[in-house]
This record gives C-alpha cells, sequence and structure tokens, in this order.
C-alpha cells in the first residue's frame, strides 16, 4: 500500500507521510474480520519502522519484512515466502497488495499469491502478467480483499 505525503511535500520525505481514513477504517475491518497483514517492503527497516509508526499502522501490522533484514529483494517469491512464515502462516490463500506491478505482482503471483494492484488511475502496462484484482485506491483494494476472502475458502 502505498502511503501518500502531505500537500506540497515530497514523498521522500517520511516526516510528512499520511494514511488516508478510509484506508485507516478498511485495515481495521480487516483485523477485525481476522486478517493478518504484513508489510513487505525493499528497503530498511528504519525506513519502514518510521512510516509505520508516523501514519499510525502500528494496530494495524502483524509482521514486517524488509529485504534489508532478510537479504532478499521483491520481486523474488523468498521474502513473500518468509513474510508468511512470520504471520504463522501459509502463502496459499493470501494476498499480496501492492502498487509496483513487477516488484508486487509479479513477485506475489511467483510466491503464490493473489494480487491486487492499487491503480490510483494508472493503466495496467501490457508486458506484466495481469493481477486478480485491480482498485484505484488502497481502501478499496483491502475492502475487495476482505469481501472475496482467501483461496481457502
Amino acid at each position: 500500500m502505498r502511503l501518500t505525503s502531505a500537500p506540497g511535500r515530497p514523498d521522500s520525505e517520511a516526516a510528512w507521510l499520511t494514511l488516508a481514513d478510509s484506508t485507516k477504517k478498511a485495515l481495521k475491518n480487516a483485523k477485525q474480520q481476522g486478517w493478518k497483514i504484513a508489510i513487505v517492503a525493499n528497503g530498511t527497516m528504519t525506513q519502514q519502522n518510521l512510516k509505520i509508526q508516523k501514519v499510525g499502522l502500528d494496530p494495524y501490522v502483524d509482521a514486517v519484512v524488509t529485504s534489508e533484514a532478510v537479504g532478499v529483494k521483491k520481486p523474488d517469491p523468498k521474502i513473500f515466502h518468509i513474510a508468511a512464515q512470520r504471520l504463522h502462516s501459509e502463502v496459499t490463500g493470501g494476498w499480496m497488495v501492492g502498487d509496483h506491478p513487477t516488484a508486487d505482482i509479479s513477485g506475489g503471483q511467483a510466491a503464490g499469491l493473489e494480487t491486487i494492484w492499487v491503480s490510483r488511475g494508472m493503466k495496467w502496462p501490457a508486458e506484466v502478467r495481469f493481477p486478480t484484482l485491480i482498485a484505484p485506491t488502497a481502501a478499496e483494494v483491502i475492502n475487495a480483499v476482505v469481501r472475496r476472502g482467501t483461496l481457502a475458502s
């Protein structure tokens, strides 16, 4: 899921990141429905922890896996399997929600996850295999996953 920066602030400034109320509501609903949520990111634990704390994701996130910590980057399927292990789960029945067609969606597909792309009005690149679902915002993506359920259900 992509966090948005405050108006007039560059995306690279973690101090200005915000999380839409609709996304918080969707995450809260997902947790109430029993979903486990992991953040899988290429980058450092310091970066991710700063973002998570700044926007208030703490109550919704069960695990954070970064390329720095595990020595493998998205789209390598290993990083998604590590995230599933940290959730005491398996990739079967899981979902990868992301905004990057290759790192997030192709990586999730290679790991055996269902995938959903947060499009934010962008067109899907023709050269990349289609995700399971597409929705324009993080809140709509999360709500779609919760409605659809897992492959195991």
